[in-house]
């Protein structure tokens, strides 16, 4: 591995589309307490945009666009975003091997320039891991899904269905389709999505990116498969 790619503290991006499992890979990586890492913690740092906008929403600033459902501006969020990157420890023990995952952050193009720009070299991203989970696949497991809004409980019409059609198992109440996991709304988030996707692919394969950021892409249809193939790529990392 080049030693522009090489440092104790990996700072991964990892990309995926709506419904692709990130969530639940990120979480299966904290809950594992990966032994490649040696912080104090043994755990990844996650720097994900909508956590630290919900830290911050009584901020006088951010606190208006919440209250009227508006957006926060981009300026504000890679303000924020900029700031807590930069708050992590890396230095108290240069000799341990440190995990920093981007999640959501940066999510197009212009987002990757300002962290380019703004953020401190020895935090700029290093590693690209591109979940390709199959968007049919992730259409079909969105449309199929129905949930009992008292509860919460979720139920699918390929593989858990209810044992009444349409209707709660426990209180044979009717169950309902979120807007998010509506067919109109699924195919929109995805080619949101594929659009901002080009472009941070266009962004780190420029020829001054290229030789200093690691690309992977893994297409496994379930989290499970992809959790274990992001592991492997990062012990490995750490083992050379």
């Amino acid at each position: 591995m080049s030693s522009l790619l090489k440092s104790n503290t990996l700072r991964l991006l990892l990309v995926s589309p709506p419904g692709g499992g990130k969530g639940t890979i990120i979480n299966k990586i904290i809950n594992s307490k990966p032994k490649f890492l040696t912080n104090k913690t043994a755990s990844p740092f996650i720097i994900s945009s909508g956590t630290i906008l919900r830290n911050n929403k009584e901020n006088a600033i951010i606190k208006p666009f919440i209250e009227s459902g508006k957006l926060v501006p981009n300026e504000i969020v890679n303000s924020l975003v900029l700031k807590e990157i930069e708050s992590i420890d890396i230095d108290s023990d240069p000799k341990a091997n440190n995990l920093i995952i981007f999640d959501g952050f940066p999510r197009n193009k212009e987002q990757c320039q300002f962290l380019k720009e703004n953020l401190s070299a020895k935090k700029q991203i290093n590693m690209i891991i591109e979940i390709d989970t199959p968007q049919q696949l992730i259409i079909n497991r969105c449309v199929n899904r129905f949930i009992h809004l008292k509860s919460g409980r979720s139920y699918s019409l390929d593989y858990n269905p209810p044992k009444v059609p349409m209707r709660d198992d426990v209180t044979n109440e009717p169950l309902v389709q979120r807007d998010d996991d509506k067919l109109e709304t699924v195919t929109k988030r995805l080619e949101e999505y594929n659009s901002k996707l080009t472009g941070i692919r266009e962004f780190f394969h420029e020829k001054d990116q290229a030789n200093s950021v690691l690309y992977y892409r893994i297409d496994g249809e379930t989290s499970d498969i992809n959790f274990t193939k992001i592991n492997e790529i990062l012990e490995n990392y750490f083992k050379n």
